[in-house]
């Protein structure tokens, strides 16, 4: 196309120059700022409407519990009192409460239990009642606890310190009865044995001891043994007034031998703690007993000295194996403790009756007690 001719005055036309801007995302001044600000605003607003609703639908009480709410003066609630049970529900914190007081409001810094109930006075009647019941209640456990250390660990002070006691063989709640057991053919019983017993229970700290008066003794001759219930009965009044019990329960258990009987009273008694007493002379022949290392094994035993044979006891053949399962005498109270074996020797002083010296004196003493009706104390029943 051929260029038009300018004329004289007309200007020179000028250059047309074209400027491209390239915009990348909503950068620049002010980019997207504005919707941040906007969606603030429309916050504001809802919560503004959402505050105007709430006041003009609730009432007074349900706006105090919501300021209340969010301060907590209480440490626990109690249901049906102050404070809120549910969303919109219930009362102020602050306001009137009906726990178990006089009055008051509830800002009291106090914790109030689930299950109170009644008033002021009430409830105080109450918790002095439930403390004194709780106040017994240590006593007696702390006496139980007393009383199973006085009788479990009736220490290491010697016998003449003990208190004479007679104790009853019961089972207290679960406490071991402590038994002597002193068998023999008691032709007759006489107070060499009562004394003996005596030390020995105060010795050990026992509740009783018992004597097993044996129907016919092994190593005896049965020529001038008096009848068995004439030496029960004289056994038992020999030992009226003291923790001693004679007996006759062999005949019932139908055991001819020590050991055969103790096994025996062990599973009849599974409540009771046994220990095994004899005299010096015993120990001297305790070598010719049945199963005299059974014995050894299944209680502990005590040696009570005697005149004129601790020599042969202590040079007897079964004192050679028991020598070193002897215990101290000073811990002689505590023989439930021991592991058996275990012997103890006991010094007593001397005594010189003996049952062979009254059978001298009075060949017919067993003719006193021939009409004597005997029980027997543990098993009931009568001897003939």
């Amino acid at each position: 196309m051929a260029e038009k001719k300018r004329g004289a005055n007309e200007p020179e036309p000028r250059p047309v120059i074209v400027k491209k801007i390239i915009v990348e995302g909503h950068g620049g001044h002010h980019g997207g700022a504005w919707k941040v600000a906007y969606a603030d605003f429309v916050t504001a607003m809802m919560a503004f409407f959402l505050l105007m609703w709430l006041l003009g639908a609730t009432t007074e009480k349900q706006r105090k519990a919501l300021a209340d709410y969010f301060t907590p003066t209480l440490v626990e609630l109690k249901m049906a009192s102050a404070g809120s049970t549910g969303l919109m529900g219930g009362d102020s914190l602050t306001g009137k409460d009906n726990y178990p007081t006089t009055g008051g409001v509830g800002n009291l810094s106090i914790t109030i239990p689930r299950d109170a109930t009644g008033t002021k006075d009430q409830g105080g009647k109450a918790m002095r009642a439930a403390d004194r019941r709780d106040a017994v209640m240590s006593r007696r456990i702390e006496d139980v606890e007393r009383w199973e250390n006085v009788r479990r660990a009736r220490s290491h002070a010697s016998a003449c310190h003990r208190p004479i006691a007679a104790r009853r063989a019961r089972w207290h709640g679960g406490f071991m009865t402590r038994i002597g057991l002193l068998g023999g053919s008691f032709n007759p019983a006489h107070d060499g044995h009562r004394a003996i017993s005596l030390f020995a229970q105060e010795a050990l700290a026992l509740d009783e001891v018992w004597w097993l008066v044996s129907p016919g003794n092994p190593l005896k001759p049965a020529r001038g043994m008096a009848p068995l219930s004439t030496r029960l009965a004289r056994a038992r009044q020999v030992a009226r007034r003291a923790p001693i019990r004679a007996t006759a329960i062999e005949r019932h258990l139908r055991t001819r031998y020590t050991i055969d009987t103790l096994r025996a009273l062990v599973r009849r008694y599974p409540r009771n703690d046994f220990i095994w007493l004899m005299g010096a002379d015993n120990l001297a022949q305790f070598g010719q007993w049945k199963d005299w290392r059974g014995i050894a094994r299944l209680m502990p035993i005590a040696v009570i000295a005697r005149p004129g044979y601790d020599d042969a006891a202590r040079g007897s053949a079964a004192m050679s194996w028991l020598r070193r399962f002897v215990r101290p005498a000073r811990q002689s109270a505590d023989w439930t403790n021991w592991r058996v074996p275990a012997l103890v020797l006991l010094r007593f002083r001397p005594d010189p009756r003996s049952a062979t010296l009254l059978r001298q004196a009075d060949p017919l003493w067993h003719r006193e007690y021939e009409a004597t009706r005997v029980r027997d104390p543990l098993t009931r029943r009568y001897i003939v």
